[in-house]
């Protein structure tokens, strides 16, 4: 530390803004372990990007914003080099050794944004928005029920569940299209 600015903050706010630091954050979780065996305190779970929580979305308005940013990646085919331009999350992730599955995680206040991204990275589901609806509340009353977020196969178990895709083996989806045509 230098007076009262954490050394590991100031480089990833320069980082964030185009300015490499010219330090190599990619295994920060080691940097994190050393320092909390050293120090013998644990690193908070909201401290900026060595937190566990910092690059977490719970509330729904965040994850969709969020799910928003990773299909707009998606859809302009956006790689690695790309800037990195993503709502509620300042750098990529994975430049911190964090994965995109620890993003967004599912509790009582998440909203349907959360959950579908979960159903499309568990099951390459894109649920179209009344599904999305439908099953946000069976989640929510889950999350309710239990007084806990759920995990993302805990997730993909109750989506499983609640439309009944493991009952009939002799019947399985092929193939499906949406259309807003209604002849």
């Amino acid at each position: 530390r230098t007076g009262n600015v954490d050394l590991v903050t100031l480089a990833l706010n320069l980082y964030t803004q185009g300015i490499h630091p010219g330090i190599d954050f990619s295994d920060l979780n080691s940097v994190i372990d050393i320092v909390e065996t050293s120090n013998k305190i644990p690193i908070h779970p909201r401290q900026p990007y060595g937190g566990q929580l910092v690059v977490c979305a719970f509330s729904g308005s965040h994850q969709d914003a969020i799910k928003k940013g990773f299909q707009a990646r998606e859809n302009s085919k956006a790689t690695r080099e790309d800037p990195w331009v993503m709502p509620y999350l300042p750098l990529d992730p994975e430049d911190i050794g964090r994965t995109y599955e620890a993003i967004i995680r599912v509790n009582s206040q998440s909203g349907k944004g959360g959950v579908a991204w979960i159903i499309k990275r568990t099951l390459e589901l894109d649920l179209p928005r009344g599904l999305q609806i439908a099953f946000s509340k069976i989640v929510q009353r889950e999350t309710d029920m239990l007084g806990r977020e759920l995990l993302p196969n805990e997730i993909k178990e109750l989506f499983v569940e609640a439309y009944h895709l493991n009952r009939n083996p002799r019947f399985g989806l092929v193939d499906y299209t949406i259309t807003t045509d209604r002849s």
